[in-house]
């Protein structure tokens, strides 16, 4: 959405997904610690996770995803300028990570 504030610079963008994964007794529930240490180390099928850390400080921008026992929260932070890169960045990240295996096995 269009930012035209005098004086704002920057965006954050904050979602939560519903997550019942640690209330399910057959599952291990790790797994969504995990995934997402795996998903924010792996980069993506088109970007390393070297040049998805560096398009990010590039640009001034980060973000975080963190997971509780019934939800899933992710932020993200940009300035308005770098908006449409980093919400695309963003969005090829939670579409078609690529989930490295030497991180799956060290995590």
């Amino acid at each position: 959405m269009p930012i035209y504030e005098p004086g704002v610079t920057d965006i954050t963008i904050t979602n939560a997904w519903p997550s019942n994964w640690a209330y399910e007794a057959s599952l291990n529930p790790a797994i969504p610690y995990i995934g997402v240490e795996t998903l924010l180390s792996g980069g993506t099928e088109a970007i390393s996770p070297t040049e998805l850390n560096e398009f990010l400080s590039d640009r001034n921008s980060g973000g975080s995803l963190i997971p509780t026992s019934d939800h899933v929260y992710g932020e993200i932070n940009f300035p308005k300028d770098h908006r449409e890169e980093v919400i695309q960045l963003a969005s090829d990240t939670l579409h078609s990570p690529k989930f490295d295996p030497c991180w799956v096995h060290r995590i």
